[in-house]
């Protein structure tokens, strides 16, 4: 039964993820990136890994993690200076809307924390999915073996019947 928890947990992040921004944002929506640090998510940005940690009843909890490649989930976000991005999957599917960063400690090179923003007029029933009122990652920057990476991580109590923490991390590698 948890096996059958965290496989409809994986697979509903993986259609959130892919559904991302299906919809239309307004001109109103244009959300603009703090000082400078915004440039460091400008760019093209792949998924490389989802990590699911899921709270069991004692208090412990269950680490899986699956790269990107291994279950055929191949999505791509690309952020423009502008506070527009653009999101589109192996399927055919591409969605835009805009994103805001706020950066909360960061250095010349990396974001170390700050939270992401995507609004339009998808991003609430996205976000209800979630439990939350807005859409927003808690994000951090990192390199690794070479290569620029970002972990977008959202957490809820929404996911399962039980109402224990899930935590779940995307990881995104620059292109």
């Amino acid at each position: 039964m948890k096996t059958y928890t965290i496989l409809k947990t994986m697979v509903l992040a993986a259609v959130v993820l892919i559904n991302c921004g299906a919809g239309c944002s307004s001109e109103n929506d244009d959300p603009k990136a703090e000082g400078d640090t915004y440039k460091l998510m400008l760019g093209t940005w792949k998924l490389d890994r989802i990590t699911t940690r899921q709270e069991q009843s004692n208090g412990t909890y269950k680490n899986s993690s699956n790269y990107a490649k291994d279950r055929t989930i191949d999505v791509v976000w690309e952020f423009e200076k502008n506070g527009g991005f653009t999101s589109h999957d192996n399927k055919g599917n591409r969605q835009t809307g805009n994103w805001s960063l706020k950066v909360q400690k960061s250095t010349a090179n990396y974001i170390d924390e700050g939270i992401l923003t995507l609004t339009g007029s998808w991003t609430k029933e996205i976000a209800q999915v979630f439990g939350k009122e807005k859409l927003e990652y808690i994000i951090t920057q990192g390199e690794d073996g070479g290569k620029l990476y970002f972990i977008a991580l959202i957490q809820s109590k929404d996911f399962t019947d039980d109402k224990l923490n899930t935590i779940i991390e995307y990881q995104y590698i620059k292109q």
